[in-house]
Order: C-alpha cells, then structure tokens, then sequence
C-alpha cells in the first residue's frame, strides 16, 4: 500500500486510503511528511464517498484518489478516482 500511495508524490490531490481489513490497517500507515501543508501529495484515511471531496476542497487539492488493498490478489488498487 506504501508503494502505491507514494507513487502519488507529486500529483497535488489527496491520497484516501482504506482499510482492508484483516490484511490492511489505514491507520498504521501515515506517510505524511513535516512539510504536508505545502507537499504535493496529502494522505488521509479514506472519510468515505461523501468526504472524499469535502475534505480534497478543505485541503486545497484539486483532485482525490482511494486506494484500497485487494487482499486475495495481494496488491493495492485504485478504488476511486474524482476532481472538484
């Protein structure tokens, strides 16, 4: 999941990502920097469909991704995709 979130660096939207349990625990998994108020990339446990935008506009982040962990094939996934 760490991999997949981070190849999202520089994409100035927010990085929603969910839990998958038991495989996959969001929040043991902060990426965020010192500098996340200016970084490119903002990550955050996935608020649901309703806050993806909400909180993407609160952020100053024109786009948001959610990426889930698909536990049978072992990878992570693009789940959702949206811009304001």
């Amino acid at each position: 999941m760490s991999r997949a979130a981070q190849g999202y660096r520089n994409c100035n939207c927010v990085v929603y990502i969910e839990n998958s349990l038991p495989a996959f625990y969001g929040p043991n998994l902060n990426l965020n920097g010192p500098d996340w108020p200016s970084a490119g990339v903002f990550y955050a446990l996935d608020p649901g469909l309703e806050g993806r935008a909400k909180w993407a506009a609160i952020l100053h982040k024109q786009r948001w991704v959610a990426l889930r962990y698909d536990t049978p094939r072992g990878v992570a996934m693009v789940d959702a995709a949206g811009s304001l």
